[in-house]
């Protein structure tokens, strides 16, 4: 009775392992079926983004050479206005130079008006200071001269 029951528990092992065995593989199965099509979709989904690469270089491209087309328009429109400015500017330094040596001129008349006035100040300020000193020796003299009175004063005294 022992033997036929481990037996049994033998053959529900065995079953149990082949249903399981059998279970691996469906899940193999679906597991590659799965990677299959998630590599596929990866696929698919490369190809998209390099059509989408391909659009967008080409438009990239496209917006370049459209680019480089307006920079020539703009440059050749730019080399006329500097031959335009340079005509301008050329007549606005004969211009400037001649303004300046009116300033330069009207400048030194008005430099020597101020150099004038600070001899003129310069030589008042002498003249007082010459008025100064001759008051101050004046007035030392008498001061001199009134001790030497009251020197020779005291001395008559004595």
């Amino acid at each position: 009775m022992l033997n036929t029951q481990w037996k049994r528990e033998e053959d529900i092992e065995r079953e149990m392992e082949r249903q399981r065995n059998v279970l691996n593989r469906e899940r193999n199965l679906q597991l590659l079926h799965h990677n299959d099509a998630e590599k596929g979709l990866r696929e698919d989904q490369l190809k998209t983004e390099k059509d989408r690469d391909r659009e967008m270089l080409s438009k990239a491209i496209n917006k370049e050479q459209e680019i480089e087309r307006l920079e020539r328009e703009e440059l050749a429109r730019r080399r006329q206005e500097v031959i335009d400015l340079q005509k301008f500017y050329m007549q606005k330094a004969e211009d400037k130079k001649a303004e300046e040596q009116l300033i330069e001129y009207l400048t030194w008349i008005d430099s020597e008006k101020q150099w004038k006035h600070r001899e003129d100040k310069w030589q008042k300020e002498d003249e007082a200071r010459i008025n100064l000193m001759r008051q101050v020796y004046d007035h030392r003299a008498r001061t001199i001269g009134a001790k030497q009175q009251i020197a020779g004063e005291d001395k008559w005294k004595v």
